[in-house]
């Protein structure tokens, strides 16, 4: 693994710290926000969509353009394995917190798809559901549980250990333009208005769903009080491991193309909203924390990177 320092990129090391500083409007001043030590971490390009390891802080995952299959990187070797070739297998696919398996869903024929896991130690392939035409990424519910929904209805299944799945946390899903949340059997609304929101992620703790709309941006909303927060434009929110802070990307096009991309990163409340790099010439997405939160992965121009991720309040909390 080679360390890189492209012009793009070694714009962002350099000014770190004056964008921490820089006031962003609706945001409360933090002047402690900075990435260090930018790593190239794949020399070929067409990658993606890079997700750390739960319990492996040498283990990143990732998929290439399209969406099309699934890699496992490891930063201490620098080698990449191919885990999966199917199709649409990137998308949503998640970590289990055993960090022995990953969850995604395989596009088949006909519009149809089944929900997979692959084991990380013998790279052996499980098939979870049966093919379905609607059937919804999966998430990890409980120890060694995975939800999905398939015709509409939510099923659960157990991986990688023996006994009847447990579901110990909420379901999200999206359905008609608006979020729901399934917890101890009853389902709940979370979104309503004339809105179009979209892809639902729980927080670790299951205490709270990250959503976006179309045309205004993030929002969180706690389940247990009910109150929204909204977290401004951007895309590919993603959680911090404790539930405290959101990664992700503002995109700017020109109606046709996305011409550029940088990286924020705030509290779930929205406050604390601070841009993280400042490169024109290179396009960030898709930012994701390390489980201590002390780093971060994203990818830009079809390369992953790494990123120290400082903060004066002691590290995003473990």
């Amino acid at each position: 693994m080679r360390v890189y320092a492209p012009l793009a990129l070694s714009i962002l090391v350099g000014t770190a710290t004056a964008l921490a500083q820089e006031v962003i409007p609706s945001a409360t001043l933090s002047p402690s926000f900075a990435l260090r030590n930018v790593t190239r971490l794949t020399e070929q390009e067409g990658f993606m969509g890079a997700l750390w390891s739960p319990s492996n802080q040498n283990h990143i995952a990732f998929t290439s353009t399209g969406y099309r299959g699934l890699f496992l990187l490891s930063l201490s070797t620098g080698e990449i394995r191919q885990l999966t070739t199917d199709r649409l297998s990137g998308f949503r696919f998640v970590w289990m917190a055993d960090g022995e398996h990953i969850l995604y869903r395989a596009k088949g024929d006909h519009s149809r798809a089944a929900i997979k896991a692959v084991e990380l130690r013998n790279g052996a392939l499980m098939r979870v559901s049966d093919e379905s035409q609607h059937i919804g990424p999966p998430i990890e519910t409980g120890p060694g549980t995975v939800s999905y929904r398939q015709e509409g209805r939510i099923e659960t299944r157990s991986i990688g250990r023996r006994g009847v799945p447990s579901s110990q946390k909420p379901f999200a899903y999206q359905e008609n333009d608006n979020i729901f949340i399934v917890q101890a059997g009853n389902t709940a609304q979370v979104t309503r208005g004339s809105g179009k929101f979209y892809l639902p992620g729980l927080s670790p703790d299951g205490t709270r769903v990250l959503y976006e709309e179309i045309s205004s941006g993030i929002y969180v909303t706690d389940l247990r009080d009910g109150q929204t927060y909204p977290l401004g434009k951007g895309n590919h929110p993603r959680w911090s491991r404790n539930g405290k802070y959101v990664v992700f990307d503002v995109p700017e096009d020109d109606g046709h193309t996305l011409v550029a991309s940088e990286l924020f990163i705030c509290r779930y409340d929205g406050s604390l909203r601070t841009k993280l790099t400042d490169t024109p010439q290179s396009i960030e997405q898709r930012p994701a924390l390390s489980a201590d939160g002390k780093r971060l992965v994203f990818d830009a121009g079809g390369a992953l990177y790494a990123a120290d991720l400082l903060l004066s309040e002691g590290q995003v909390q473990r």
